[in-house]
């Protein structure tokens, strides 16, 4: 034993000799988000984000800026309870029905249950892609 080495490894990017830097990445989260539905829904930070467009109350679609191989992408949500005192139950509907998902965008709701599927405005707004890039 010569002794106790501790190293850093600093990269930008890493890939294989061959293939794509997504070949080494597999598993890795591709892009995240996190809106604030208040007021002019924004990113509060984010991971491979474009912009959020507001369709309504409670309603978002937000474009990833490099996009995933096709819609067969997995995405996780979670959600906050906002800076209300309200106790509700809050969830994001995921995907809108009316809405195809596709490799560039992602279209979700946020509603107080799903009795109800009352639309309704919050900070907290977190989704998660896992899948291939382009």
């Amino acid at each position: 034993k010569v002794g106790n080495f501790v190293s850093t490894l600093k990269v930008d990017s890493i890939g294989k000799t061959s293939g794509s830097t997504q070949d080494t990445m597999a598993g890795v989260a591709k892009a995240w988000f996190r809106v604030d539905g208040t007021g002019t829904p924004s990113f509060t930070d984010n991971f491979n984000g474009s912009s959020v467009t507001d369709n309504g109350t409670g309603d978002y679609t937000v474009t990833v800026t490099n996009n995933m191989s096709n819609a067969n992408y997995v995405s996780a949500t979670e959600v906050g309870g906002g800076a209300t005192t309200d106790s509700s139950e809050r969830i994001i509907a995921g995907m809108d029905a009316s809405t195809a998902r596709s490799s560039s965008v992602y279209r979700f709701r946020h509603v107080y249950n799903t009795s109800t599927s009352t639309k309704y405005d919050d900070q907290y707004n977190n989704i998660l892609h896992i899948g291939d890039l382009a």
